[in-house]
């Protein structure tokens, strides 16, 4: 899929496979456009996967949502990263520490 085409420049209502889909979790997929949540709802352009990286990652903020499968959503992150071409950006202890954050912060809520 061309970086021209709709689902490169704007969030899928419900994505499919034929939808720019690079990479499929059982809740969240990689696309053209950045990280879509399956169904619809909730979405992450490219150009946002490194906003607030250091102070509050997306994989703290969607910890904050008991909605999120955490564990699908942090792979899907990093397989953005990856396919994004964003990985040397990142650290990997990063993500882990962030992760760690998340699912502490998920066990006190709960």
């Amino acid at each position: 899929m061309s970086a021209s085409s709709p689902a490169a420049n704007s969030p899928s209502p419900a994505i499919a496979p034929e939808d720019g889909i690079l990479w499929r979790g059982r809740q969240w997929a990689v696309t053209d456009f950045g990280l879509e949540r399956l169904g619809g709802g909730q979405s992450v352009p490219t150009d946002h996967l490194f906003e607030d990286i250091s102070v509050y990652s997306w994989i703290r903020r969607m910890g904050d949502r008991p909605d999120v499968d955490l564990d699908d959503f942090t792979t899907a992150f990093m397989v953005a990263l990856v396919l994004h071409g964003f990985v040397t950006n990142l650290p990997g202890a990063k993500v882990l520490e962030d992760y760690q954050k998340a699912e502490r912060k998920r066990a006190r809520s709960a």
